[in-house]
């Protein structure tokens, strides 16, 4: 106890008493994150500037204290948890955003800017920053960083680390290391590339130098409903020979569309058992050709129903509808047991299809959603904290789920990193 005193008083001295919280009620708001494991720190620290980051490293290590970086908590591994105790650093207040040349396009975010407020002023200057998490609302820039995010546009325009063009780190040794962008992109070793997911164990990211694009001059999405999972595949297949690409092109199963329905009141007069998402940009001749490219192939593979929507008002519903929909599995259990698999993309229906078996043959429903554009599938078990039996099949399913990516020549992690849900895989 002594020795937390010490800590907390030197902290205080640093970043002042403000900025050190160690009440019971603010080290339990920072025990948990969205995958509501939760761990209860001793300290948090919150950082404004990169000096003060620096000056709470070397109190930790003077310490010997566990030291966690964290952004909004929305991670869903458990990668921002106190496991041992220690020090939350809290970035959420490093939001400051430049745009050091127009023409150069590129924009510099520290890590507690939140995705949709990157997106919006880089759009504020003409420019389109693509990728885009489902929690843009909500994730930090920084923590798309640290867990390599991927995001639904990926299959168009790449994912958070295609990006990124140099990084500021500070070492848990306090050494101040610049990569690419911040050192005038002279690097014998490819430094950058190495922080990019590391989730935090080389380093604290204090400042990121981000690649835009030119803005879309027009966006149309579509929407499609299908009786069948292999006739929406099939369609996913014949889209990614498209040219040129979709931008999105999401899929969703069965099990998820009745929570969707509900999220925007829809009445579709039949119980579809795929749909698919799907956006296109480009000129205004691009987006054209392309809607209707897009609504013969969903056709012409038995889809019961097509919607285009070329308003913000249409496509915002259909948005919103996909958006919402990790949230409002928490309508089923209080519970969610998500993993992120990256599977090849023609082996989409065998992997979803051999899910719903695992999960069928112990009575358990399993939720499947994702990115059919790159492989990366979402799956989602609903449970109880309470229902010890129902946990322990769930975790078996999982683990048999992760040896079929294995063999189907995927991997374990999409997007959502490793941090201590997948720990144990990592063998």
């Amino acid at each position: 106890m002594n020795s937390m005193n010490s800590i907390t008083k030197t902290l205080q001295n640093i970043i002042g008493k403000d900025n050190v919280l160690t009440a019971l009620e603010d080290r339990i708001s920072y025990s948990y994150d969205a995958t509501n494991r939760k761990y209860l720190p001793d300290i948090i620290a919150i950082a404004h500037t990169r000096d003060e980051i620096k000056y709470i490293i070397e109190v930790a290590r003077h310490f010997k204290i566990p030291l966690i970086a964290r952004g909004a908590g929305s991670g869903i591994t458990g990668g921002t948890l106190a496991v041992k105790g220690g020090i939350i650093l809290n970035l959420e207040e490093m939001k400051k955003i430049t745009l050091p040349s127009k023409d150069e396009m590129i924009i510099l975010a520290e890590p507690g800017v939140i995705t949709l407020e990157l997106q919006e002023e880089a759009a504020k200057y003409g420019y389109f920053y693509p990728p885009d998490p489902g929690s843009q609302k909500i994730s930090t820039i920084g923590g798309n960083v640290a867990e390599g995010a991927g995001g639904m546009r990926a299959v168009k325009y790449g994912v958070t680390r295609d990006y990124i063009l140099g990084l500021e780190v500070i070492t848990g040794t306090g050494e101040l290391i610049k990569t690419g962008y911040f050192n005038e992109g002279i690097e014998l070793i490819p430094l950058t590339d190495l922080f990019i997911a590391s989730e935090g164990t080389l380093g604290v990211i204090t400042n990121i130098a981000l690649k835009l694009l030119p803005s879309i001059e027009h966006t149309i999405t579509c929407w499609a409903l299908f009786t069948s999972l292999e006739d929406a595949a099939k369609a996913v297949e014949i889209l990614l020979h498209t040219y040129p690409l979709p931008t999105v092109l999401e899929l969703l199963d069965g099990e998820v569309l009745k929570i969707g329905k509900a999220i925007i009141n829809a009445e579709w007069g039949f119980e579809p058992e795929a749909a698919l998402l799907i956006e296109v940009d480009g000129t205004q001749k691009e987006v054209t050709f392309l809607q209707e490219q897009i609504v013969n192939i969903c056709k012409n593979n038995k889809a019961k129903t097509i919607q285009t929507a070329q308003n913000e008002i249409t496509r915002d519903k259909l948005w919103r509808m996909r958006r919402s929909i990790s949230p409002a599995l928490g309508r089923i259990a209080p519970m969610k047991v998500n993993e992120d698999i990256c599977i090849p993309r023609g082996k989409i229906v065998y992997t979803i299809k051999a899910i719903k078996k695992l999960a069928k043959d112990v009575g358990l429903n399993v939720y499947v959603f994702g990115h059919a554009g790159d492989g990366n599938l979402h799956i989602n078990f609903m449970t109880h904290y309470t229902n010890k039996e129902e946990i322990k099949l769930i975790h078996q399913v999982v683990e048999k789920i992760f040896k079929l990516t294995l063999e189907l020549g995927g991997t374990l992690s999409g997007e959502h990193g490793i941090g201590l849900n997948k720990a144990e895989f990592m063998s």
